[in-house]
């Protein structure tokens, strides 16, 4: 059996907070965990089968807290559990 990973080191809970006009996906979790979970499928990973981890959540900006971006990287991965 082949085992399939990935990892999204992200920064920042949406890229509604970005100001620039090109986003880079993998710093938002709105952004990067849809885009890993796609990248994970199409090597062949079966997403009903898939476990995360999570760690960190450190407050890096004032603008923004840990807990937001935990939360919302939760709130995605059970939104595209449900799809």
């Amino acid at each position: 059996m082949l085992l399939r990973s990935g990892m999204a080191h992200i920064m920042l809970p949406s890229c509604t907070l970005s100001k620039q006009e090109k986003i880079n996906k993998a710093k938002y979790a709105d952004t990067a965990i849809p885009a890993l979970l796609t990248q994970l499928e199409k090597r062949g990973a079966r997403l009903f089968s898939l476990k995360a981890k999570l760690a960190g959540g450190a407050q890096m900006f004032s603008f923004s807290t840990g807990n937001d971006l935990m939360r919302i990287v939760r709130v995605m991965l059970k939104q595209q559990k449900t799809n």
